[in-house]
């Protein structure tokens, strides 16, 4: 029965990221291909004071690829902390 349970969620599983990727492509950025980064308050509080600042600044270059999900881009002197 333990087996059957598993099986049952690992299926469920692939058919709630399948559903849940819908739409998405996957992105693998190279170095020095051009972005767009998009600014969280929480994370740079001094260059968003305000929400109707707008959230993007770039374009900036990628340096270095980490992996698939990270990159390390040139920021502006403003950005580093």
């Amino acid at each position: 029965m333990h087996e059957r349970v598993r099986n049952q969620i690992e299926n469920q599983t692939k058919v709630y990221a399948t559903k849940g990727n819908k739409g998405r492509k996957e992105l693998v950025l190279n170095e020095r291909d051009w972005v767009w980064l998009h600014l969280k308050k929480d994370r740079f509080p001094t260059n968003r004071e305000s929400k109707l600042i707008p959230r993007g600044d770039g374009p900036l270059q990628v340096l270095e690829r980490m992996n698939n999900n990270a990159y390390r881009l040139d920021l502006h002197k403003s950005m580093e902390f």
